[in-house]
């Protein structure tokens, strides 16, 4: 019943806040059978806050999702690889859209043979939950997501150079460096996938691919998570990707989710593909504007939503002035993702659907530096000034880019007395927060001020610092369905995703605080 199951679970949470669905008396939860008001109150119960904990010890039941945007991201592909991805990519029906029938792995809605293992490390990217089970010589990582697991030996035994099968959770072995729980792995199977691409197909592996995970537990509800793929037979260079923070979920207890073939054969003989493959199904694709500054972050919660929901969304990015313009003349949208500051010229304009907007998250302003450079110190006046100063060149945005946020630093720099010396050695990017991070990477200037949400995905910088609030106040993201739209009810769907906890997951991971849910 898994993929029913599922799909049930993804349209409820699409269509309202998820409720809690309760176990039988004497019984626990399970992970994802919990709301946010339960794991807020499990943490009050069960003391998770400055609880002391044992850096050592991993056990305990983690997470009810799993890491959804973990492999978005892939490296330059081999020739072979580019040939093995071409392979996973499946058919389309009448209308061009894809059915995704070439996963087997049960994820894949279209396909008429489901249910192979998921396997490691596509796992990580959804599970609704794991557990860590630590014994003298190893570790049971199990899942409840197709209720499976994977052993993890702790007793020095050594990878094997030549594995002699190939497994669906590969050949692993852990060890400790400090209080880093380092797990090294080989020898897998090339049936799986790493995780799905999209549009379509999936990113495949070689069985020469060796995995290498860091496992840290921060504090006694947090664990933090690091893999690297080593693959040079697919990829060109490691694949490493970025730090993710997985909660403690205590007092739950791991269902029963296996992945069931003749559940999958009768879904998708009577439900899925009837509907995808008819001639004249009704469009479900819905329109997003959206400020640039929530580029990262809409591109993660994008795909997991048409993941979760089935229904299909095109976005467009821009400057703040620039979607505003948009929306103002007239441009027919769904949904708008904006900055508070254009809201009141939208609402007096009549473009803002009554008693749909909420503030889903915030980006705060940071200081972006080359990649490999120290760290700053901007948490005082007298540190923000010291770093300007330090450096030769500093990227801000060009306010005709539609932006004011490169002209509002060098205001607060004149209030702080050094926006004479910031103007001789600033550099204006015409462009969004993106590019004044791209400037830095080139070496066109050694510090730039932006979004952080829009330094993170910027591959060759780092942020230095997150500048206080008090001198550099948050950007606060709305969204909100705009007047006139075509699909309302795919609309406010995509809207209440916005406010469901693996949005915020996905919110915090890129560097964003979550509006009030």
């Amino acid at each position: 019943m898994f993929q029913i199951a599922a799909l049930a679970f993804s349209s409820a949470s699409a269509a309202q806040a998820p409720s809690s669905v309760h176990a039988p008396e004497g019984w626990g939860q399970c992970p994802r059978c919990q709301n946010n008001k339960d794991r807020a109150d499990s943490k009050v119960k069960y003391k998770v806050e400055g609880h002391a904990f044992n850096p050592h010890d991993l056990s305990g039941v983690w997470g009810f999702g799993g890491v959804g945007d973990a492999f978005t991201n892939a490296p330059p592909m081999t020739d072979w690889g580019k040939q093995q991805h071409a392979k996973t990519m499946g058919d389309k029906n009448a209308a061009g859209e894809y059915l995704h029938n070439k996963d087997t792995s049960g994820q894949g809605s279209g396909s008429q043979i489901n249910c192979d293992p998921k396997g490691w490390p596509r796992l990580h990217t959804g599970n609704d939950g794991f557990e860590f089970v630590v014994l003298p010589d190893r570790v049971i990582q199990f899942f409840e997501q197709t209720h499976t697991w994977r052993t993890i030996w702790t007793d020095g035994r050594k990878l094997p150079e030549d594995p002699p099968e190939p497994r669906w959770m590969g050949w692993n072995v852990g060890h400790w460096e400090g209080d880093t729980f380092v797990i090294e792995s080989n020898g897998y199977d090339e049936r799986s996938w790493i995780d799905r691409s999209l549009p379509d197909g999936g990113w495949t592996h070689s069985d020469e691919m060796k995995v290498v995970e860091r496992w840290r537990r921060l504090d006694y509800g947090t664990l933090e998570t690091q893999i690297t793929i080593i693959d040079p037979k697919t990829y060109t260079q490691p694949w490493a990707v970025p730090a993710a923070k997985i909660p403690l979920v205590p007092g739950t207890e791991l269902a029963e989710a296996f992945c069931s073939p003749s559940d999958f054969g009768t879904f998708n003989t009577k439900v899925f593909l009837p509907t995808a493959t008819a001639v004249n199904k009704k469009a479900t694709e819905i329109k997003v504007i959206s400020t640039g500054g929530a580029r990262a972050v809409m591109t993660s919660l994008v795909p997991e939503f048409e993941r979760r929901s089935g229904y299909k969304v095109s976005i467009d990015f821009g400057t703040p002035g620039n979607m505003q313009d948009r929306l103002l003349q007239g441009e027919a949208a769904d949904v708008a993702i904006a900055i508070a500051a254009t809201l009141p010229d939208l609402e007096k304009a009549g473009k803002i659907a009554s008693g749909t907007r909420m503030e889903f998250a915030a980006s705060y302003v940071g200081v972006v530096v080359r990649a490999g450079a120290p760290k700053l110190d901007v948490s005082t006046p007298d540190g923000v000034k010291r770093a300007m100063l330090m450096a030769k060149t500093v990227a801000l945005s060009d306010p005709k880019a539609g932006t004011q946020l490169g002209a509002t630093f060098i205001g607060v720099a004149d209030r702080l007395g050094f926006g004479a010396d910031l103007r001789s050695r600033t550099k204006m990017i015409l462009g969004p927060g993106s590019d004044v991070a791209a400037a830095v990477a080139r070496g066109e200037a050694d510090l730039g001020v932006t979004l952080i949400s829009e330094i993170l995905p910027v591959a060759g910088v780092a942020l230095g610092g997150e500048l206080p609030s008090s001198i550099m106040p948050p950007t606060v993201m709305h969204a909100f369905l705009v007047s006139g739209a075509k699909n309302t009810e795919t609309a406010k769907a995509f809207i209440d995703f916005l406010r469901s906890p693996e949005a915020t997951r996905i919110i915090e991971a890129k560097g964003m605080k979550p509006g009030p849910r």
